[in-house]
């Protein structure tokens, strides 16, 4: 899953600071700079770690860890370097404890918005979506989930057979018959492969026009993912997805779209619930 992205470069990143030669700060950032880019080359779209994703998520947590590190080594001006490597080291072992628990704070922190009888829209398989649900599933909640079979690797199946094997009552629905569907759902929930600047997200191709059409009905969409996926990137429309993500050049064969944030009513995350907005507020 995500967090097994999220894990592993943290865990590569700690390593990293474990092994480092460089006694200058400016070294030891051209070296982080090259394993950050080799860590992102050699995890390309066909990597086992990414499972057919993108790499976006790998990105995301990447620009999040170069951040962290270079912030603190700006305010460490008075420092050796040995003493900043022990520092950013307990902060690698911070990254890849948030990685290994921010799944669970999103499941408590979601715990609010569970009620009986729900019907929930999501789209293909979602790792998150997948344990929010079966966590509710243990409290007792009975739920109806409508998934869509996810093309163009059907990962609707795969969903489908998870959550029957929790007991649910599921049902997969063609991607293009959302909206004959959407009177029928409370709530649409949607994991992010990134959360981008202004609190828009970038998922699985076809989320954007599920949150449209919610929108058109009146229906809430919950966007659920790690604070380690937000990203510094402002993408304006469609069109700017195959920068962000550069194995995507070919405009015709997308396999993530964006979702702006007025389409998304809440966004929960391992911080605590928000609005989409708040996060560009941050």
């Amino acid at each position: 899953g995500d967090n097994n992205i999220s894990f592993a470069a943290s865990k590569a990143l700690e390593d990293f600071v474990t092994t480092s030669t460089d006694v200058t700060k400016a070294g030891f950032i051209e070296s982080l700079n090259a394993v950050l880019e080799h860590l992102i080359n050699e995890a390309g779209s066909g990597h086992k770690l990414l499972k057919n994703r993108t790499s976006l998520t790998l990105r995301a947590v990447c620009n999040f860890c170069y951040h962290i590190f270079t912030k603190e080594i700006s305010k460490s001006q008075d420092k050796e370097m040995d003493e900043i490597k022990l520092t950013l080291k307990r902060k690698a072992q911070d990254l890849c404890s948030l990685a290994e628990i921010a799944k669970e704070k999103i499941i408590k922190h979601a715990k609010k918005i569970w009620r009986d009888d729900m019907t929930i829209l999501t789209h293909g398989f979602s790792s998150i979506v997948h344990k929010l649900i079966k966590s509710a599933v243990e409290n007792g909640y009975k739920l109806t989930v409508y998934v869509t079979e996810g093309r163009p690797d059907n990962t609707g199946e795969i969903m489908k057979e998870k959550l029957e094997e929790l007991g649910v009552d599921v049902k997969i629905i063609l991607d293009s018959s959302v909206a004959s569907i959407m009177a029928k759902i409370d709530y649409v929930f949607l994991g992010a492969e990134a959360v981008v600047e202004n609190g828009g997200i970038i998922n699985k191709i076809g989320s954007f026009t599920i949150a449209l059409c919610a929108k058109a009905h009146k229906k809430k969409v919950y966007a659920f993912t790690e604070s380690l996926k937000f990203i510094k990137t402002f993408p304006l429309d469609q069109s700017d997805i195959s920068s962000v993500i550069p194995e995507m050049e070919e405009y015709d064969n997308l396999s993530s779209d964006y979702t702006p944030p007025e389409y998304i009513n809440t966004l929960i995350t391992d911080l605590g619930i928000s609005t989409p907005y708040v996060v560009s507020d941050e």
